[in-house]
């Protein structure tokens, strides 16, 4: 049905930092995204993104705010 194969959590912390978001080794982002996941977690960044099409965050986003 799909042809998109599913980012590891190494990947999905790539994609979250090339697109702005700063994350830190003690914020535990990959704890976060393993346990909660990266779809439920994108609710509590949406406020953070200043291009909510191509998902890029305001300046001085970080993961420990959400």
């Amino acid at each position: 049905m799909y042809n998109k194969a599913a980012f590891t959590i190494d990947e999905q912390i790539a994609q979250l930092t090339a697109r702005g978001l700063e994350i830190r080794k003690e914020d535990n982002c990959e704890h976060f995204l393993s346990h909660i996941s990266y779809y439920r977690l994108a609710g509590y960044w949406w406020p953070m993104q200043a291009d909510k099409e191509q998902h890029i965050f305001k300046p001085n986003s970080k993961f420990r705010m959400l």
